[in-house]
């Protein structure tokens, strides 16, 4: 039994690593894609290009422009490129050894200029030409970084190539969505509240929101808060960062009680200034009232948005028989 065990075991691991392979170059060059184009890259023949994306709920593809040197024009069906996913280890500019899964290779035309389109959120409506290759399946973000490598084909390559140098910059179709960070303060008071954008609720404490260009109106609504509106703008790619400050209700009690009156509120005894207004939280709350031997005790309710006047009237009534 364990004999079986254990093959099954080497089959599986055969298995998973069926897909990878060693990917080895002269040098690596580490470049980041993401709403704006990534910077230059300049490399030679058998070197490595690692291509990281940033700003990934934003892009739906990208393309790898690749300059050629003149040089290289003069050999047709040499050179091949050749582009790689689910790279491992991480690339780093210490290790020049990796592996991963082919997703695409293809010949350099005779030309200065070489596109590279990569669906990544949405497959390209285009189709590959001379001068552009367009991958047919969608590289998702999970299998990035990917790595670039140029190399001969062909034997009897000229050595004075091996100088030459390609330059690689990459740009992104964007979706046309973008993003909202809500920064919300209450305060001390750790109080709930719903937040709305365009009447739809959204997690207020999620770092991004994705949602579409364009403006939107914001519904901040709470029990203990005043209502917070608010339109924005949101531009596709980018992310709108909005501070805001929760303004809690503050409703207020006026008492107009004869004096040496005592007072409590749900049982707890309150000091009393004639004329001055105090606050009181909303909800419902029990008023009692003691003067002399005299004691009245009433229910109320106390909305957020209003004030009270609690007043207590004597009187003395006179019935004639």
């Amino acid at each position: 039994m364990k004999k079986i065990y254990f093959m099954y075991i080497g089959i599986i691991l055969i298995s998973a690593n069926l897909f990878a392979i060693s990917i080895r170059g002269g040098n690596i060059f580490l470049v980041t894609a993401g709403v704006q184009p990534s910077d230059e890259v300049s490399f030679k023949l058998n070197d490595l290009v690692s291509v990281s994306i940033k700003d990934g709920p934003y892009i739906e593809g990208m393309e790898l422009n690749l300059t050629l040197p003149a040089a290289f024009t003069r050999f047709r069906d040499s050179f091949a490129v050749t582009v790689y996913s689910d790279i491992t280890p991480e690339p780093s500019l210490s290790n020049t050894s990796y592996r991963g899964k082919k997703i695409f290779f293809g010949v350099l035309p005779t030309a200065k200029k070489l596109y590279i389109d990569i669906p990544v959120t949405k497959l390209f409506s285009q189709t590959s030409s001379t001068e552009t290759y367009v991958l047919k399946k969608m590289v998702t973000l999970q299998h990035f970084p990917l790595v670039l490598k140029i190399e001969p084909v062909m034997k009897g390559i000229p050595s004075s190539l091996l100088s030459e140098h390609f330059k690689l910059k990459i740009s992104s179709s964007i979706i046309q969505k973008g993003s909202v960070t809500l920064n919300i303060d209450t305060g001390k008071a750790d109080k709930n509240y719903t937040v709305t954008i365009d009447k739809k609720p959204i997690d207020p404490h999620a770092h991004e929101n994705i949602i579409s260009s364009g403006i939107h109106q914001l519904k901040i609504s709470s029990d203990f808060f005043e209502e917070y509106t608010s339109n924005f703008a949101v531009k596709p790619g980018q992310n709108t960062t909005m501070d805001i400050t929760l303004q809690p209700y503050h409703p207020t009690v006026q008492f107009d009680f004869p004096k040496n009156s005592i007072l409590y509120i749900d049982g707890k005894k309150i000091s009393v200034i004639p004329g001055e207004k105090q606050p009181i939280n909303p909800g419902e709350h029990v008023i009692r009232i003691s003067l002399g031997d005299y004691t009245l005790s009433k229910k109320f309710t106390v909305l957020k948005e209003k004030n009270y006047k609690l007043s207590l009237f004597l009187d003395i009534f006179v019935k004639e028989n």
